[in-house]
């Protein structure tokens, strides 16, 4: 039986890595301290270039921080998921996931859990509005970097799930703050079994079920904006767009002086 997820999955992988033969990729994970996360990751074998075919039946070991050792068997699509306790104190937790296969050969990644205080606010920012073809967007920094102080941050975007470590060194560079990155959409390798025939287009009804403090969201693009809008949240517009007259529009130098309205 595959286990049930109680908890938000969020689907931006901060580690995608080879191995000798095998690739795995490995979504962003958020859990409230003190719960549990669930880590959902695949496993492909990456011989050949543009041939990457899932690794199947296969014993995954995991271990969060210095926590007990736990396993999982991938499916036929290459999918391993479980449970994970967090610890109740917040941080950014490594998630090791390691493997031997049956000819002795073994391979290593490091995954990382973010363990949020759901009493702390938390701001959902559209990715186009932070980080646009790449680049930062350089009037955001002093903006994110006053939010960061009174909030956590999380991230959404619809670029590939392949550019995300990408999206995270941008991130990074521009000494933005770094968060889970989410994936708005539907198509790609992240509807894994669980949620087949669901609309998973936007996590933000999971995630407030989780963090109920999850009430603002800055959207720098007219998808962004109708997704905060349909999920009932506060939306803040960085980006002229005709009609969203419900929406408060701003500046990334408003919000760098002002905060949020």
């Amino acid at each position: 039986m595959r286990p049930h997820l109680a908890w938000i999955i969020v689907l931006a992988p901060l580690c995608g890595g080879c191995a000798g033969g095998y690739a795995l990729s490995a979504p962003d994970c958020v859990a409230p301290g003190g719960g549990t996360v669930p880590v959902v990751v695949r496993l492909q074998h990456r011989e050949l270039p543009f041939f990457t075919p899932p690794v199947k039946n296969t014993a995954l070991r995991f271990r969060l921080a210095e926590g007990p050792l736990r396993a999982a068997r991938t499916d036929t699509n290459g999918y391993a998921a479980l449970n994970i306790p967090v610890p109740a104190t917040p941080g950014v937790y490594p998630v090791n996931v390691a493997l031997q296969d049956v000819e002795g050969e073994e391979a290593s990644w490091d995954i990382l859990a973010f363990v949020w205080d759901p009493r702390r606010p938390i701001v959902a920012v559209d990715m186009e509005a932070v980080v646009r073809r790449g680049v930062a967007v350089a009037e955001a920094g002093s903006a994110m970097t006053r939010l960061a102080q009174v909030a956590n941050v999380l991230y959404l975007s619809d670029a590939d799930v392949a550019t995300f470590p990408e999206l995270h060194r941008a991130l990074e560079g521009a000494h933005l703050p770094d968060g889970p990155i989410l994936v708005w959409g539907q198509a790609g390798w992240w509807q894994w079994p669980w949620w087949k025939g669901k609309n998973v287009a936007s996590p933000l009804e999971r995630l407030r079920e989780v963090f109920p403090h999850l009430e603002t969201g800055i959207a720098g693009s007219r998808m962004a904006l109708e997704a905060f809008q349909e999920a009932k949240m506060k939306c803040v517009l960085v980006t002229p767009l005709g009609g969203y007259e419900d929406a408060s529009i701003t500046s990334w130098a408003i919000l760098a002086t002002k905060g949020l309205p």
